[in-house]
């Protein structure tokens, strides 16, 4: 989806007839037979999309609502979703003990294989089958030791070696120096296919990546400026780091809009991603998973399962957008029936198994954002 936009369409009358194109183009790819080619066709529609444009009285400051322009991903999703049942990819999770239990049960409820190995004496053969089967690595730091750290460091070196992809979930980095020391060091070893990281953690890498030295989350918090860091310095850091190293870069932010000089572009709180030039939103949230532990560690080992099938049509960072979207309608499946944390935990298991037919017909709500300049 890079190059350059269209002109823009503001009446209704326009985003109705690309509603109705990709409606056409849906239809066609099913009489035809086609499942894999709504990537590359929405990729160029998405071009042509614009925000609906609003100027003030004084003609001065414009609004841009991008809830309306919906870039729609349903087929590529449910073909990456087939893809993970049918081919049940190895996913090796070097992360934390919190997050052990419900990774291990959401891969395999969604199709996938965990390994949780992370001995260090273990790993350089452990993960030199990864290449052999097409799997991703899975890196959490959210327990730390000399122990993890080096298996941490381990793990990357061979996938390096084999240039087998790994996600990065730098949970906490900038809390401790130590966590930062080891983020950097990773990030020196191999960068990631995919970093993903709440508003804190993706600030505090451009930091380190900046070599600045404010980079514990105490100092971080003390040179932001007045109010706070503005969504558009998330998005902003978010598109520095992808640039810097090549990688595909996930990030939360629940501000509401994004300013740069004018304009003022409207957005509800959500996941975005990132490949340093093109900007996507997801719509699909849910607070009930933020009320679950090691919930957003979950999400990140789906993106590593949908990224080890990845078919050659599509890019990282669309994979990465489908992943997590898949678990945002999976998390709405489940918070149906719940009553609380508690049975919408047990229910997303269930739902990330089932998510399947009877969700088909959902639209994915994908959105791409517009950044001037």
């Amino acid at each position: 989806m890079d190059g350059q936009r269209g002109k823009p369409q503001n009446s209704s009358s326009s985003r109705n007839s690309l509603e109705n194109l990709i409606e056409y183009a849906d239809q066609a790819d099913k009489r035809l037979g086609i499942s894999k080619t709504a990537s590359s066709f929405q990729s160029k529609l998405a071009k042509t999309l614009q925000p609906n444009i609003r100027r003030d009285g004084n003609g001065e400051s414009v609004e841009a609502e991008i809830d309306g322009d919906r870039i729609r991903y349903r087929a590529d999703l449910w073909a990456v979703v087939d893809l993970v049942r049918e081919k049940r990819p190895l996913i090796h999770c070097i992360t934390n003990f919190v997050s052990m239990d419900i990774i291990a049960n959401g891969l395999l409820a969604v199709g996938a294989t965990p390994a949780m190995i992370h001995s260090p004496e273990e790993l350089p053969q452990v993960i030199s089958t990864l290449k052999q089967t097409n799997g991703v690595l899975y890196i959490n730091i959210g327990t730390l030791s000399e122990e993890w750290i080096r298996s941490f460091k381990t793990a990357v070196s061979v996938a390096a070696t084999h240039n087998i992809p790994w996600v990065l979930d730098p949970l906490a980095v900038g809390f401790t120096q130590l966590r930062s020391k080891t983020v950097k060091e990773l990030l020196a070893i191999q960068p990631p296919a995919v970093i993903k990281g709440s508003k804190s953690e993706i600030l505090a890498i451009a930091k380190i990546l900046s070599n600045d030295r404010k980079s514990t989350s105490e100092d971080v918090l003390a040179s932001a400026p007045p109010g706070g860091y503005s969504s558009n310095e998330t998005l902003d850091a978010a598109v520095k780091i992808a640039m810097r190293l090549g990688c595909v870069v996930c990030v939360s932010d629940e501000a509401r809009e994004i300013r740069t000089g004018t304009m003022v572009y409207q957005v509800s709180p959500g996941l975005f991603v990132t490949n340093g030039e093109t900007v996507l939103q997801i719509h699909h949230t849910s607070e009930m998973l933020a009320r679950i532990a090691a919930g957003r560690s979950l999400v990140s080992s789906l993106i590593c399962a949908f990224l080890a099938v990845k078919p050659a049509s599509m890019n990282t960072t669309d994979c990465a957008a489908l992943a997590i979207a898949f678990s945002g309608i999976a998390c709405h499946m489940a918070s149906k029936d719940s009553r609380g944390p508690g049975t919408f935990r047990v229910n997303l298991i269930d739902a990330l198994h089932c998510c399947g037919e009877s969700s088909r017909d959902m639209d994915v709500r994908i959105s791409l954002v517009e950044r001037p300049g």
